[in-house]
This record gives C-alpha cells, structure tokens and sequence, in this order.
C-alpha cells in the first residue's frame, strides 16, 4: 500500500520493477529457507548501492522495486546499479554459490500509474529472455492491447471450431404467472475447464471481425435447443450483425431447419444502436419482424431516446437497465424515472421487463410499478440450467479434459 502511495506522488524520476530470474528454482533446489537467505541478501546488495532520494520496496516473492526522485539519475545508470548489485558477484555461503540474473522494466518521467507501466516493460523484457532490461514506452500499451486481443480471437476461433462455444440461459419471470415464459441465451466459452464470461472476448471479437462467426454458432445451438420446447427465447444482436448481409438468410435458414415459430424469437438489440439514424440497421430490423420475429430494446433508458425512432420500430419488448432498477427500492426519483419508462413502454405498446432485479424489495416496487417480467438473480442465475444444456456443457469439458 505505501509502495502504491509513494509511486502516484508527484516528483518521482524513475520507477524500476525487478524480478529475479528463475528464482523458483533455487527454492526447488535448495529449499525455502535459503531461498529467503538469498532474498535478504540481495535486499542488502541493493541498499548498498543506491543514490540519494532513492528507496526499496519488497514485494511478494522474487520482485522489489526502487522508486527514485534523483535528478542525476537516469534509466541506463540505474539498470547498471541493480545488475551489478545483484549480478555482479555470486552469492555464497559454505553451502551454496549461486549466480543471479535479473529482469528489469523501467519507468522514466511518467506521471501516473508507474506500476502498471512498470510491470508492461518487464513482462516484455522477460519475453527477450533473463537479463535484459526494458524501458516503458507508451507504445507499448497499444502493444500489449493488442497482444490480448489476438489471444482472446485465437481462443474465440479454437471455441467454434472445437465447439467449446455454449449457451447458458437466464429465466425471465412472468409477473403475472410467476413462469419463466421467455429464456434469455447467453454465450460462455469453455476453456481449459473455465466458463469464461462474454466481458473477455466479445470485445477483440469484434474488433477484427469475427463477431459473426460468435452471433451464428449461438443461433444454431439456441435453435436447436429451443426446437424441442415451448418457451420464448432471447439473442443478443450487435451493431457487428446488423451489417452482416448474410444474417437474415441464415437466421430464415434456422427458422426452417429447426422448425420454430418465429414469434418464439426474440433478438435483443442496444438501444444506443437501434435508435441510431443508420438507415442499414433499421432495415435490418424491419425484416426481423416481417419474418414475425419480435425485437426487445436491451439497456432502456442509458440512451437518450430518440421516441419516434423508438416507434418506427415498434418494438415488442423494452428492458429497463438494471441502473434504473437496482435503486428501485432506495431512490424515489429512479422509481418515477422507472415507472415514466413502463408507462411509456405500454402505451407504445411493448411489455416492459426489468433488469437486475436481485431483492425482494425491489421486485416489490416492480410489481407496484407494473412490470410485466422480471429478469435478475433473485429468479434465476445465469447457467447451463436446462438439461440438455448442461449435458453440452460436460460433454464439452469431458472432451477437452482429454484433448489436455
């Protein structure tokens, strides 16, 4: 904590990040005790020799950092200075000699967060192999970005092809029933026998354009699925999909595959997109519902509406951002913006379905306010709940145990 004080205060000249080389392997080889000998030593070695206005941090395991405020001193000079504390000589005792190599990422002049920063150049210098040092460059933030968006694509890839890529459902509550009428499908990746959330991939997806390949695997599974039950059902269309030329095709193409009632399907769009003036994606969604398919507007209310737009949709279904909803029963004036919101939905009307509903106290003041469904976790966890889902969801691990 005091590192990560120090490191933001203004003045700072230099922030070196240091990693011992391979130093899992003196505790392999030697045992922790002298491991942490070893550690102390080093700590030493590097309060010997450093400058003026300069300090030394320990952090967990083999890393330490120095935080420097002299101006005399620069990237090149203090590189030197850690290597020869720590390279410089073996360090001995009647029992060991060992010989260290260091790894070293280097903030020089920045402002902000140094430690972030400093950690970038050292995994980069890590990756040049022991010994190298490696100053920050804001380049290298894009670097890394991009470094993280191939791994997520390549891992979206390998999903489809494997089929690894599964649909988990959430129950949307019949205010009036209390059944779960409608289902909404969301997409997970299994990987390495993880579920991983869409928060972590649909983002580089769609920044290189493979977004498509994501929207017509969950179609199929969902279809598929759904074929065999009476419930309606939800997707997630992107502004990605709404250029896909292709999609109408093969969504009519599923429709006949599957043999489902298009007033089954429901595709949920953001409301930041659908209300757009591109006159691409009202076409798109005009031909959704000449199909008899219906439209549900997701995130209602964090935009700001354009209503005519919103009625040359006519859309079936509006769901009240969870914003608005999870302050439903502390907030009055969200509980006035909330019912504006159902009372407006009505009259255009489309049924209203609230968000992130997760207390009974606020599923009270849903229910005051006339909603008619409720989605959240207070009905129903997101989660391969049906039978056959959850069969895919273990033969999908099964199958990737063994590929392991």
């Amino acid at each position: 904590k005091k590192l990560e004080i120090d490191a933001e205060i203004p003045g700072n000249k230099l922030l070196a990040l240091i990693n011992i080389d391979s130093f899992s392997s003196i505790n392999l080889a030697y045992g922790l005790e002298t491991g942490n000998e070893v550690l102390k030593i080093i700590a030493d070695r590097l309060k010997n020799i450093l400058p003026p206005k300069t300090l030394l941090y320990k952090l967990s395991g083999d890393e330490f950092v120095v935080l420097s405020k002299n101006e005399t001193l620069n990237s090149d000079m203090l590189a030197t200075l850690l290597n020869k504390a720590i390279s410089g000589a073996p360090i001995q005792s009647e029992d060991y000699s060992i010989n260290l190599s260091v790894s070293i990422g280097i903030v020089e002049n920045e402002e902000k967060n140094l430690l972030r920063k400093a950690d970038i150049a050292l995994k980069l210098s890590k990756k040049k192999g022991h010994g190298y040092y490696i100053v920050y460059n804001e380049e290298f933030d894009v670097i890394n970005r991009y470094r993280d968006i191939f791994v997520w694509v390549s891992k979206v890839k390998k999903a489809v092809e494997e089929d690894r890529m599964v649909p988990f459902f959430q129950g949307i509550r019949n205010n009036q029933t209390g059944e779960f009428d409608i289902y909404e499908s969301l997409v997970r990746i299994i990987d390495n026998g993880e579920v991983i959330a869409p928060r972590s991939f649909l983002g580089p997806a769609k920044e290189v354009g493979i977004y498509n390949a994501v929207t017509t695997c969950m179609i199929d599974k969902v279809f598929e699925y759904f074929s065999s039950r009476k419930e309606l059902f939800t997707i997630n269309l992107s502004h990605e999909d709404f250029a896909n030329a292709r999609l109408i095709d093969y969504i009519t193409n599923k429709i006949q595959q599957y043999q489902i009632p298009p007033t089954r399907i429901i595709f949920e769009v953001l409301e930041e997109f659908s209300l757009k003036n591109n006159p691409a994606s009202f076409d798109f969604l005009r031909e959704l519902k000449s199909l008899g398919i219906k439209i549900a507007i997701d995130d209602f209310g964090l935009e700001y509406s354009n209503f005519s737009r919103l009625l040359a949709i006519q859309a079936d279904y509006l769901k009240i951002a969870g914003a608005f909803t999870r302050r439903l029963d502390t907030d009055p004036s969200g509980y006035k913006i909330v019912r504006a919101m159902s009372d407006f939905g009505h009259t255009m009307g489309a049924q209203i379905i609230a968000e992130f509903v997760y207390s009974e106290e606020v599923q009270k003041r849903v229910m005051e306010v006339g909603i008619d469904y409720s989605q959240g976790n207070l009905f129903s966890l997101p989660g391969p709940t049906t039978e056959a889902a959850i069969a895919e969801a273990f033969h999908v691990l099964e199958r990737s145990s063994e590929d392991d």
